[in-house]
């Protein structure tokens, strides 16, 4: 597989971002946390949807409400087997899909859909299964050099896991728990088992009990018999007597309701000849007050026209009064109309003044707060002035430069002593750096050499690596160069610590310089010295602006004395002002003297004629002196002769009244006797039907008891019924489990044998034994295109490491430390091409120069630029130092959490 393109849409860091790939060698670079790993993470999700934690976790977080993160997108396209594909999968916020197409010149044809189906398709495409495609082309941070520094166990089960030997484990550990439910289901079986003679002991009681009921029903089926034919009979019986009885009641009912409607009837009549009487007397009363009540019309017209005469009386007296207001108003209105023209006229005098002077007014405002404004300034100024001479005294002395003049000298000088102090800072820690890396390097050798000189003084005359035979001689020749190797290296040691000491103390007296010189502030002083200079030129503009407003403050004060000579005059006045402006509004309201003489005059001819009216009243009638209290009198009479009138209209409804009465008492007493002749001809016996019924219920009780107990015996024997199928059924349930444990039991014989077979010793291992040659001819055909000068490559059972030179056996312990990486690296790639079955396109290397030292580092950059170990390698780094050995350089920057790409030439 070759990988040719990668599109990534809010796939964690990146938002954006479309990245080609080259064949040959790529360096993903980046600092960590850019998204450099995320190319990885982003590949194995398009191929395998494969994520470390949730797919959630997955899409970007936005930066801001309106950063839309709802589609995260993966696209990738790649090469295999002269073949393009292009695989697409796409995560929503409630949906998600992923697609494969086969691409070509002139058509796209999709293959398949769906998140598994894809997946399945691609490990079809490969030829191998996801853990295994990415076993062989991912080598992980720190994996290679894992290979070498772990014991030989450790290494055994590192190595077992690319495999995908692991999952066998697994397989074994996980078919303990599988056999232990098929166990649990057996014991669970032996106890449901025992409980089947139980079962059959029930089934027999059963039996019994069955029999013995449906002997009751037979004997109680006959009783109930017997009792409903007499239960009918007696039925008959009742239901005559209660018709009887039905009848009797019925009439009983109309008897005593004929009796009271004859005895209401009464009572009514009795009232209705009374209220006859009455009507009569009232007829001859109305016939004495009708005279009387003759004069009450010309009384009532006598007092209207009196009180119209007497309101048009007091209404002349008020007009005559009105006319004689006028008349003085109009004359105070003449004597106070001068004082109210000259009141305005110094008004509008006194309003001209004031907008003139709220014009003014602003100006003389802006007068005060300039003032203000230039007593603070100039107080600000002398601050100023005084920080400013205190700041630049100490960067002078600071430094040593007492010619500086200003802050812009001052600054110019901070950025050159600073920069030049500063470059002094980091070419030491570069140089403290060097040295410390070369300590670092002398460790791992004293390290190394002292764990082979034990080794060497555990053995007497024997090669501590291969266990062969040496000279004496050459025994003690090798601990000589072995302790002189730790002794130069001890040497080297304290003298690089002494030249790091006099370098330390050299950079302390740099580092307490630069933050002196950086206690100056610089950027603040001229800050201030501008403010300074614009305080010096505020000022000035501030003076300028008091000079032109000084004029305008003399108009103003001139005006204030002219607007309180007006408000005296204007007080004077307001008296007579006021009386003016009362009488005018007065005046308005009132009518005028000839509208009122009109009226006086029309009011005069009404009450001439209300006279003449009052006079020929008296003519026709005698008024009394309290014409009211007679009045009140006739309109009491006149009242009770209206309702003598309705009372008296109702005379002829009355005698219908009575007539209809009397007809209704005849008809009532004809047909309560036609009732009492019907009851006795019923002869209907209480006692007799009650002793009837007793009987009637009784039997009818004994039958519901019969009933009740004949379903109970059913419900019972239904019930045993039903128990004796469940019986047989669990009988027949445990004869099953009978044949189910033998099943069982042979199930589980076979798990066992299955589990045994999944262990270390068996699939396990007969799967390593086959691989470890593979590995080993792979391993050692890498080892040799790298150009070492050793012979062989050896791995045994379990995966130990040893080297062969010259005919001497060496182990990894007694390497360098570049050789144990070119050792590592090869091992892992032979793993690769195992797992691959030689079909390894493509290799990925994640942070390969991780926890290496200096001498690791180096070895392995130098093979990986000169050695064509895959058609495409993508190697993800933060370390700048592998950019030489490509010209593929992919650079991921982050900003403002998004990640981005750069393509370096």
């Amino acid at each position: 597989m070759i990988i040719e393109e990668l599109t990534l849409k809010n796939f964690k860091s990146h938002k954006n971002s479309k990245i080609d790939f080259n064949e040959g060698i790529t360096v993903i670079l980046g600092q960590n946390g850019a998204g450099k790993s995320t190319l990885l993470e982003a590949i194995r999700f398009a191929l395998f949807k494969k994520v470390d934690g949730n797919i959630q976790d997955m899409v970007r977080k936005p930066v801001d409400a309106q950063d839309d993160v709802s589609t995260m997108m993966v696209k990738l396209k790649f090469k295999h087997n002269h073949i393009q594909y292009e695989i697409e999968r796409i995560k929503k916020r409630s949906s998600s899909s992923s697609t494969i197409r086969r691409l070509s010149c002139d058509k796209t044809v999709q293959i398949t859909n769906g998140e598994k189906q894809v997946t399945e398709e691609i490990e079809k495409i490969i030829g191998v299964d996801k853990n295994s495609f990415l076993n062989a082309v991912y080598i992980r941070q720190g994996e290679i050099t894992s290979l070498i520094d772990k014991t030989a166990s450790d290494r055994k089960e590192l190595i077992s896991k690319l495999l995908n030997l692991d999952n066998l484990e697994k397989s074994w550990k996980n078919m303990i728990n599988i056999i232990k439910e098929y166990e649990n289901k057996i014991e669970l079986n032996d106890r449901l088992l025992a409980n089947k003679e139980d079962l059959l002991k029930k089934e027999k009681e059963n039996t019994e009990s069955t029999v013995k009921i449906t002997e009751e029903l037979q004997t109680d089926e006959k009783l109930k018999e017997e009792l409903t034919n007499t239960l009918k009979e007696l039925e008959k019986e009742v239901e005559s007597l209660n018709q009887k009885k039905e009848k009797y009641e019925k009439n009983r009912v109309q008897i005593e309701s004929l009796n009271k409607t004859i005895d209401e009837t009464k009572i009514q009549l009795n009232k209705e000849e009374t209220l006859l009487k009455t009507i009569e007397a009232k007829e001859a009363e109305n016939k004495s007050i009708e005279k009387e009540i003759l004069k009450l019309p010309l009384f009532k017209d006598f007092v209207e026209i009196k009180d119209k005469y007497d309101d048009k009386r007091a209404k002349l007296v008020e007009t005559e009064q009105d006319i004689s207001r006028i008349n003085a108003l109009n004359e105070t209105l003449k004597n106070t109309k001068s004082d109210y023209e000259k009141s305005i006229e110094y008004s509008e005098k006194l309003e001209a003044l004031n907008e003139r002077q709220n014009l003014l007014k602003k100006d003389i405002e802006e007068l005060n707060r300039l003032e203000s404004s230039l007593t603070t300034i100039n107080s600000q100024k002398g601050d100023l002035f005084d920080k400013l001479e205190q700041k630049a005294k100490a960067a002078r002395n600071i430094l040593n430069n007492p010619n500086l003049r200003n802050p812009e000298e001052i600054s110019t000088e901070y950025t050159k002593q600073l920069g030049e102090k500063e470059k002094q800072q980091e070419s030491l820690n570069n140089e403290i750096k060097e040295c410390q890396l070369k300590i670092s390097s002398n460790n791992t050798i004293i390290t190394n050499t002292q764990k082979s000189l034990r080794d060497l003084k555990n053995t007497t005359d024997k090669c501590p690596i291969c266990q062969s035979d040496i000279s004496h001689e050459k025994h003690e020749s090798l601990v000589e160069e072995y302790n002189n190797t730790i002794q130069e290296c001890e040497d080297s040691n304290k003298k690089i610590n002494e030249n790091i000491q006099e370098k330390n103390n050299r950079l302390k007296l740099i580092t307490d310089k630069i933050s002196e010189i950086r206690t100056i502030e610089a950027n603040s002083m001229i800050d201030d010295y501008n403010k300074f200079r614009n305080f010096l030129k505020e000022i000035k503009e501030i003076n300028a602006k008091i000079e032109s407003l000084k004029d305008k403050k003399e108009v103003y004060d001139s005006n204030e004395k002219n607007i309180e000579k007006l408000n005296e005059n204007i007080k004077s006045l307001e008296t007579n002002k006021q009386s003016y402006l009362t009488t005018e509004a007065t005046l308005k309201e009132l009518k005028s003297i000839d509208e009122l003489e009109s009226n006086k005059n029309s009011l005069t001819d009404e009450i001439n004629g209300l006279k003449i009216k009052l006079k020929e009243i008296n003519q026709k009638v005698k008024i009394p002196d309290d014409i009211k209290a007679s009045i009140r009198y006739l309109e009491e009479k006149e009242k009770i002769y209206n309702e003598n009138v309705g009372f008296i209209s109702n005379k002829e409804n009355t005698n219908n009244k009575i007539k209809e009465m009397n007809n209704k008492l005849t008809k009532e007493n004809n047909n309560l006797d036609n009732i009492n002749r019907e009851n006795r001809e019923l002869s209907y016996d209480s006692k007799i039907h009650e002793k009837t019924h007793k009987e009637y219920t009784c039997t009818d009780k004994k039958c519901v008891e019969i009933e009740k107990k004949l379903v109970e015996n059913k419900t019972k024997k239904e019930a045993l019924e039903k128990e004796k199928s469940d019986i047989q059924e669990n009988i027949k349930e445990l004869e099953k489990l009978e044949n189910e444990q033998v099943a069982l039991n042979d199930y589980i014989k076979l798990l066992n044998n299955i589990r045994e077979m999944y262990g270390k010793d068996g699939v396990q291992r007969d799967l390593r034994e086959k691989s470890k040659p593979q590995i080993e001819l792979e391993t050692n055909n890498i080892f040799n295109d790298f150009n070492f000068d050793y012979d062989n490559i050896k791995l045994d059972e379990n995966y130990e490491i040893t080297i062969t030179k010259s005919d001497e056996i060496l182990n990894v312990s007694m390497l360098s430390g570049g050789e144990k990486i070119v050792v590592a690296l090869a091992l892992r790639l032979a793993i690769a091409k195992v797992i691959s079955k030689q079909k390894n396109e493509l290799l990925i290397l994640d942070e390969p120069t991780v926890h290496l030292d200096e001498e690791r580092k180096l070895e392995l950059i130098e093979i990986l630029r000169d050695t064509d170990i895959a058609p495409q390698m993508l190697i993800v780094t933060h370390d700048s130092e592998l950019i030489g050995i490509t010209e593929n350089i992919i650079e991921i920057r982050k900003k403002d959490g998004v990640s981005t790409y750069v393509q370096r030439e």
